[in-house]
């Protein structure tokens, strides 16, 4: 009666373990990769989404403002005044008129042109992945600038 029944041989079942193993192995892997994909670019996005918040503002100040009398100057203390807002980088943060504006900000300049455009550029400081975000926004003046552009 025995003999009729088979089971399956040792061999049989390492090869299965084997293949299983390996498997669930690439299985491992491509679920390891996607998830560090996912970190890195929502640390990217964090700081993408946090410079783009200061740009909008700073370009909504100006855009509120009157700019006949707004024009663009750099402070001896490194800070720039358009109209009635003052705009400064103190250590890693992005300050307007003494309100913090933004975090983890590396470098921050605002440029005047003389085709009256006025070039914002912010840059992140790097994530814990080493991403720099760099966001640069022009907002065309209106009317005529008598003075130099900064």
């Amino acid at each position: 009666m025995l003999k009729n029944k088979r089971g399956f041989a040792l061999i049989e079942v390492l090869v299965v373990l084997l293949i299983t193993s390996i498997l669930l192995g690439v299985i491992y892997m491509v679920f390891n990769q996607s998830v560090s994909t996912f970190t890195k670019e929502e640390s990217r996005v964090e700081n993408q989404q946090s410079l783009r918040q200061a740009a909008l503002v700073i370009e909504k100040d100006i855009r509120e403002s009157d700019q006949q009398e707004g024009s663009l100057f750099l402070e001896a203390d490194g800070c720039y005044r358009f109209a009635f807002h003052k705009y400064c980088l103190v250590g890693n943060s992005l300050m307007r008129d003494g309100s913090a504006l933004a975090s983890n900000v590396a470098q921050f300049t605002m440029s005047e042109s003389a085709s009256l455009e006025l070039l914002i550029k912010l840059e992140s400081v790097p994530d814990r992945y080493q991403q720099v975000v760099t966001i640069e926004t022009q907002v065309t003046l209106r009317g005529e600038r008598s003075e130099e552009p900064v």
